[in-house]
């Protein structure tokens, strides 16, 4: 169970703090849920606290993850799919597991196979979705700006 003024991720929106936990009547059944406020939008999102981990909402990596994911950045590109349809399906399956690893890998994935040719209008918005996701998290995980946490992505990548 989380904390109010934790720091959590919601897969697909990002970084957000838990504001309150209460207790709501919906359709006449009490419900407990998790208020959280996404931080990147300020955006506020109820999820019920039965359903946290069907969701896929997770703690922020530790410290020691930074590493492991900067590894998996630095990889080499998987076998993909050259259906676009497929390979963006196979992304989106990835990334809904709300794994910052598997997130890495598909930006990752993504980046490198971008340098090789015209990524698909919705590989593209993935690119960019996935890459904002991971340098907020970064970003919360070490302390730093979303700018400095773009940076290091930018050093692996050399845009």
């Amino acid at each position: 169970m989380f904390e109010v003024g934790e720091e959590i991720v919601y897969p697909t929106l990002g970084v957000g703090k838990v504001e309150a936990i209460e207790v709501r009547e919906i359709q006449g059944n009490a419900q407990q849920f998790y208020i959280l406020r996404i931080l990147s939008d300020n955006s506020m999102v109820m999820v019920p606290t039965d359903n946290a981990e069907a969701v896929g909402l997770r703690q922020l990596i530790g410290q020691g993850d930074v590493s492991k994911i900067f590894e998996i950045l630095k990889g080499d590109i998987d076998e993909m799919s050259a259906n676009w349809t497929r390979r963006y399906k196979d992304n989106l399956d990835r990334l809904k597991s709300g794994s910052l690893f598997q997130m890495a890998a598909v930006f990752r994935n993504l980046s490198l196979l971008k340098q090789r040719r015209e990524l698909s209008f919705g590989e593209k918005k993935m690119l960019e979705d996935t890459k904002d996701l991971i340098i907020t998290e970064l970003s919360h995980a070490q302390r730093i700006t979303p700018v400095q946490a773009q940076e290091q992505l930018d050093r692996i990548f050399d845009v």
